[in-house]
């Protein structure tokens, strides 16, 4: 039997989502970090920075998507676009803070669209064996 004292993280209604979303923004950091090495080093350019971003966000968006839809299992598409909205949000207040500019509509649909498409695949994806319900 199991002890009723013993709560998922998944139950708390702010860690549901936060959790996700900042497991997305650590991803998106360092594929940010590896593409910026990859340029340092490696080519002579600047040419691809744009894509190596645009990348770097849309992996974390998905991941942030794929994590949420697989640990929740329910309504993943809409929690997808919930995980992304609040990454666009968090990229947003850092880049005001730090006056980088970073309010785009552009990135909100990047961020939407691939974290959408993560939940969605991480709801059809296998339940992990060790979660706690």
């Amino acid at each position: 039997m199991r002890r009723s004292h013993y709560h998922s993280v998944w139950t708390n209604r702010n860690m549901r989502i936060l959790l996700p979303v900042f497991g997305g923004l650590i991803v998106m950091i360092s594929c940010t970090v590896a593409f910026s090495g990859f340029t340092f080093f490696l080519m002579d350019s600047m040419e691809l920075n744009n894509f190596f971003s645009l990348t770097a966000l849309s992996v974390g968006a998905f991941s942030s998507g794929h994590i949420c839809g697989r640990f929740r299992r329910k309504r993943g598409l809409s929690k997808g676009i919930l995980c992304g909205a609040m990454m666009w949000l968090i990229l947003s207040l850092f880049g005001i803070t730090f006056g980088l500019g970073a309010l785009s509509i552009k990135k909100l649909l990047l961020l939407a669209v691939f974290g959408a498409a993560g939940g969605a695949v991480g709801v059809n994806t296998k339940r992990p064996k060790k979660l706690m319900d």
